[in-house]
């Protein structure tokens, strides 16, 4: 089923990187080419300030056969959810992973009885995966074992500091895996 997305393109020419925040807290959904070489943004910088879900599409994109939630256990998580559940109504058939990774010696997820009782209200085709391990390598792997998966995730709020010393989970998944990622 075809939706129509009524859509506006702004075209900034100088100090891009800032103008495109600064834009991004009146719109509802920035759509970025991950590819792009960071002369153009700074992805790091897009993703932890902008106001508003930004969908970042590589140029090997098909079409989206699966969706995959990350939830950490933050509010953050499920916002990101929801946001996505109201741009993109239309995959709520799609076949949807609701994951998360906890260490070996944890059995399930904080939330998870009412994580049960909300998913299949808006995606009847849902399961939650519960993986175990490091949670770069366990995600990457489980999305690279996916058809054109999206990947929805939170902005996990982590501060300037934590970021310039640890790569983002966002930045892993653009790099290690061929899915678009919904932030």
């Amino acid at each position: 089923m075809r939706q129509l997305i009524s859509f506006k393109i702004h075209s900034v020419n100088s100090n891009f990187s800032d103008a495109l925040i600064d834009h991004s807290a009146f719109a509802d959904l920035i759509v970025c080419d991950a590819d792009t070489p960071p002369l153009h943004y700074s992805m790091n910088s897009l993703l932890a300030n902008a106001h508003c879900p930004v969908l970042m599409v590589n140029k090997n994109y098909l079409q989206t056969d699966t969706l995959v939630f990350i939830y950490d256990d933050k509010s953050s998580s499920l916002h990101a959810v929801k946001w996505f559940t109201y741009l993109f109504g239309m995959y709520k058939q799609l076949p949807v992973h609701f994951g998360s990774v906890v260490p070996h010696n944890v059995i399930g997820v904080e939330y998870e009885d009412l994580i049960k009782e909300w998913l299949p209200l808006h995606y009847p085709n849902a399961t939650i995966e519960i993986l175990k391990g490091e949670t770069r390598d366990e995600l990457t792997k489980f999305i690279n074992q996916l058809s054109n998966p999206v990947v929805i995730m939170g902005a996990f709020g982590r501060n300037s500091l934590s970021r310039f010393f640890k790569e983002s989970l966002a930045n892993i998944i653009v790099d290690q895996t061929n899915a678009q990622l919904f932030y």
